[in-house]
């Protein structure tokens, strides 16, 4: 409940067992903002990572009246943790087990679905992707009132387990008449349905992953890896200039990149064996990665120091009308989709 002293509200999208690799002094971080108020905001800022990459309720639900953390622990436990050794050994550059890789992989999935980009870019394809999941979920209600013709009242609402999972409003207005019923359905985009395709590709999707070859790969010697708030590259790489960050976690030659630290990197081609565990990219190759980690940054690049060839591949944007906005968004998200989630969460249980 939001009344219990371990409720999490402070929900990291990037999360701190991660960023403590790139440590510059104790706990802290070297961060260069994307997106600024004004032009005399110091590019590069010491801060504390427990300060950064997180925004309040970020994945709360709010469920029959009750908030709930359950997404968040579900993160932390599921994926943060058990990642935890698997890290410090990959960094210590040790050898991993199957164990380990899986573990490294999971992590990796977990940070690339659940950021503040990934958000937007859900809600963007909302339009799209939404009636394909609405159809299949009226498919399986069809089939349920075909097995239980009486089980359901003329105008009655549905809050079945599918119900649980998806923010959807089922209303069935069965014919007296006529041997049929009209099922009318209703959802909304937002942190629901984000939630909702986070799971799916999870517990489902991420399979996949685990088909790649991975390797971890290491920068040129001096040179350095960043990290940002949107740590996962998927990359789509044509020619030199020429790429996009639309990869698929199998998709044939996209490649999968992800900084465990300033001196490592998960990397895989899918279709494609990797190279060796711990060769180092030339230069040339280094330089174009730590663009590529850049350019794939949403509002927050992160460094265990001041970085500044990184800012000639991100200038970031000065804008106090854009900078305001997005504030003042993020402070009334957990209203807004509060009161969208009381609409179809009502009755809501986990049984």
């Amino acid at each position: 409940m939001d009344n219990n002293k371990d409720f999490r509200s402070d929900d990291h999208y990037v999360s701190q067992g991660y960023l403590k690799r790139w440590e510059s002094s104790h706990k802290k971080v070297y961060v260069y903002r994307t997106l600024v108020s004004h032009q005399n905001v110091k590019k590069w800022k010491e801060q504390s990572i427990k300060g950064i990459a997180y925004h309040k309720h970020l994945y709360t639900q709010l469920l029959s009246g009750i908030q709930s953390d359950e997404i968040e622990r579900w993160f932390n436990q599921g994926y943060e943790t058990p990642a935890e050794n698997s890290i410090l050994k990959a960094i210590s550059d040790q050898r991993l087990t199957n164990t380990d890789w899986k573990l490294l992989v999971n992590f990796l999935a977990v940070h690339d679905v659940r950021t503040p980009l990934r958000l937007i870019e859900h809600l963007r394809r909302a339009e799209n992707q939404l009636p394909v999941i609405m159809n299949d979920i009226l498919a399986s209600l069809e089939e349920k009132l075909r097995r239980k013709d009486n089980a359901t009242s003329e105008n009655s609402t549905s809050n079945n387990k599918i119900e649980c999972l998806f923010p959807l409003a089922v209303s069935i207005d069965k014919n007296k008449d006529k041997d049929y019923a009209r099922i009318k359905v209703e959802t909304t985009p937002g942190r629901s349905t984000w939630i909702f395709t986070i799971k799916h590709l999870l517990k489902n999707t991420a399979r996949i992953l685990h088909k790649n070859k991975w390797t971890i790969m290491k920068p040129a010697k001096g040179m350095h890896w960043p990290t940002s708030d949107n740590p996962v590259v998927r990359l789509n790489y044509y020619s030199p200039g020429n790429y996009d960050f639309r990869g698929g976690w199998y998709n044939p030659g996209s490649e999968l990149l992800f900084p465990l630290g300033p001196n490592h990197i998960m990397y895989a081609q899918v279709g494609k064996r990797p190279p060796k565990r711990g060769t180092r990219f030339s230069e040339s190759k280094t330089k174009l990665i730590r663009r590529l980690i850049t350019e794939n940054a949403h509002r927050y690049i992160i460094s265990n120091y001041v970085d500044q060839m990184l800012e000639r591949y991100r200038p970031r944007i000065v804008s106090c009308d854009q900078y305001n906005s997005e504030i003042a968004q993020w402070k009334k998200w957990h209203e807004v989709q509060s009161k969208i989630e009381s609409k179809y969460f009502v009755d809501w249980n986990d049984n």
